[in-house]
């Protein structure tokens, strides 16, 4: 009965350190996911930010791709050249 006694008293202290225990690896665990949460969110503004770098290099390839048309001399007129140069920059917008 004595050693029951014993026992009892000894684990009152544990049950302090269990719950110490539990409670961090809880805040761990809540702080690992929310770090989790954070980095798909920075990936999905990177890759906005991506996309938006690769069609504005396109659109000003492609702008100096109509001006360089545009400058070259040909047979045609000058007005005839500005005009689809003019015509190529509204199918853009």
């Amino acid at each position: 009965m004595q050693w029951q006694l014993a026992r009892r008293r000894s684990r009152r202290g544990e049950r302090g350190a269990a719950i110490f225990i539990v409670l961090l690896v809880i805040s761990l665990m809540s702080a690992l996911g929310m770090y989790a949460v954070r980095s798909a969110s920075l990936a999905d503004l990177a890759s906005g930010y991506n996309r938006q770098q690769v069609q504005t290099h396109y659109v000003a390839d492609y702008a100096v791709s109509a001006l360089s048309a545009a400058s070259r001399p040909s047979r045609t007129s000058t007005l005839r050249t500005w005009r689809r140069a003019r015509d190529a920059s509204a199918m853009t917008n």
